[in-house]
């Protein structure tokens, strides 16, 4: 199809190609937590929000062990991380918020830690600290992860996962979701998953199969199962495709795409019914426009 136009976006280890007007909205977590931009009171002010943060802390109570403030941890750059109590009446799990800093740009990160492992969360939100950038829409060259305004050096393997739904304004009604995530085990294929499925759509009129089965033309060979049907005169669909990746694989982890067009509620003369694709080889077209560019970033590993 014809591509002019289009962006590569970088995405946690991955580069895809989206249509210019994409709309992205995506989420990220590292170590099992996620990282996202801090307020907007804390950008361009790190130094200012993380003290009132460790402040307001202080001010807290808990039941018995007075503050709810434990400690604080600084790190190169500004960055630094506060450790808390979780719940003002229970003494057995801290909390940490990580502010991660890179020049004027401030993201954080919230997760559960045990007391016993707290000197493990200084060196592990520490090494983040280390290896965190800002960064605009350019496509990174170093090994690391992607997030949205930022990057995370290093190929270490961390549980790590993203997701990004992304609206595309000349397909009014359609969703794309994007994810990728490491995996201590892997699940069952796409495939096997689905197997019985086909005989069910067989037995509702209206609905079918556009494709499935394996993709061998795509930079990462994968699994894809496209069904499109019609209701109430609406075309509606419903594609996916997956690769199922290794365990403890940062270079393999499971991949998935989604394409969504479902049924457009309160149709009528002041919210017409605005179809999605003008026909199927459309959608498809699009379809593959998208899946056949996801491919690992050079040198993310």
């Amino acid at each position: 199809m014809q591509k002019t136009g289009w962006k590569t976006h970088c995405f946690g280890r991955l580069l895809v190609d989206l249509p210019a007007a994409a709309t992205i909205n995506g989420k990220y977590e590292m170590r099992g937590a996620p990282i996202e931009k801090a307020p907007a009171t804390a950008q361009g002010n790190a130094a200012g929000y993380i003290d009132g943060r460790e402040r307001e802390l202080r001010a807290q109570k808990h039941t018995t062990k007075g503050s709810m403030f434990l400690r604080r941890a600084d790190f190169a750059g500004g960055s630094a991380m506060l450790l808390s109590w979780d719940q003002p009446g229970q003494e057995y799990t801290w909390k940490h918020d990580t502010y991660l800093v890179s020049g004027s740009n401030v993201f954080m990160r919230r997760g559960l830690v045990s007391p016993s492992l707290a000197d493990r969360a200084d060196e592990q939100e520490g090494g983040l600290a280390r290896g965190f950038s800002a960064r605009g829409s350019e496509v990174p060259t170093g090994t690391g992860f992607c997030i949205d305004g930022g990057f995370i050096a290093g190929n270490e393997y961390w549980p790590e996962s993203f997701q990004v739904h992304v609206k595309l304004p000349s397909h009014p009604g359609a969703s794309l979701i994007i994810s990728s995530t490491t995996q201590n085990q892997v699940e069952p294929s796409l495939l096997d998953r689905t197997g019985g499925i086909g005989a069910l759509l067989a037995a509702r009129p209206g609905i079918g199969t556009l494709r499935k089965g394996k993709t061998r033309d795509t930079a990462i060979d994968g699994e894809e199962y496209l069904v499109a049907g019609s209701d109430d005169g609406q075309r509606l669909y419903t594609f996916a495709w997956e690769v199922p990746g290794k365990a403890e694989s940062v270079a393999e982890p499971n991949i998935t795409v989604e394409l969504m067009v479902l049924k457009q509620n309160r149709v009528g003369d002041d919210n017409p019914y605005r179809p999605a694709f003008t026909n199927d080889e459309q959608a498809l077209e699009l379809w593959d426009g998208v899946v056949r560019s996801v491919r690992m970033r050079p040198g993310s590993i």
